[in-house]
């Protein structure tokens, strides 16, 4: 588990924290629950960033394996064909 998908699940356990908390105080007075509603939305939005950036990382680690991975003509001929040296000799699902 990465460190930003743990953030995530923290902050998100936290959010689900809040909002119980939030359901509590609403039987008290409908007002004394808008701070826990508050602070829920922002722990969920600071955790939607953490979740998008640790996707978007993992995105770009794998295109780096791609990067490294093939050789000149696979990318020229959009992964259909390889050089006779080509150590992975890799296809694309999408090639033409």
């Amino acid at each position: 588990m990465t460190p930003a998908r743990r953030t995530t699940l923290t902050l998100q356990a936290a959010a689900g924290a809040s909002s119980l908390t939030a359901g509590y105080l609403v039987t008290y007075h409908w007002a004394a629950a808008i701070p826990a509603v508050l602070a829920a939305g922002v722990l969920l939005t600071i955790a939607d960033t953490y979740r998008w950036d640790d996707q978007h990382t993992r995105r770009a680690a794998a295109a780096d394996d791609l990067d490294a991975a093939c050789c000149e003509r696979w990318w020229t001929s959009l992964g259909a064909d390889h050089d006779d040296t080509c150590p992975t000799r890799q296809t694309r699902s999408h090639a033409a």
